[in-house]
């Protein structure tokens, strides 16, 4: 799994909302999916993820009020379609010049900006359950 899930997910860091910016060139739920049957095996509390056959939208939660919340932003979604070709960011690419940096760090910023309502709304949901 390349992602930071396990360290996340140990019971004595009481995380209550995992904010993913997923970078993934191929399936985009991929990390998420194996994050969950990481979850499963150790025992650990995962929310339920629920995927769809069509483009990611920008900001998936998964959530469930026994569990924490993981608010899942591929970088390559439904919103920025048109602007972004993942496949121009392999994973398997050992180094990036300045621009392509650029063009991640700005995607993944917009992305982010985008949703930070949604992001908001969903770690106070977390402060102060109802």
């Amino acid at each position: 799994m390349n992602c930071a899930y396990p360290l996340m997910l140990r019971a004595e860091r009481k995380v209550d909302v995992i904010i993913s910016v997923d970078f993934s060139a191929g399936d985009v739920f991929e990390t998420l999916v194996k994050a969950k049957q990481y979850s499963k095996v150790n025992c650990l509390p995962f929310p339920p993820v629920k995927i769809n056959d069509r483009a990611p939208n920008d900001c998936n939660v998964h959530s469930d009020p026994a569990t924490l919340t993981v608010i899942h932003i591929p970088l390559a979604n439904a919103a920025n379609a048109n602007e972004l070709d993942i496949s121009e960011f392999p994973t398997e690419k050992l180094k990036y010049n300045k621009t392509e940096i650029a063009k991640l760090f700005r995607e993944a910023k917009t992305n982010i900006i985008r949703n930070k309502t949604k992001i908001l709304e969903e770690i106070k949901k977390k402060m102060h359950p109802l």
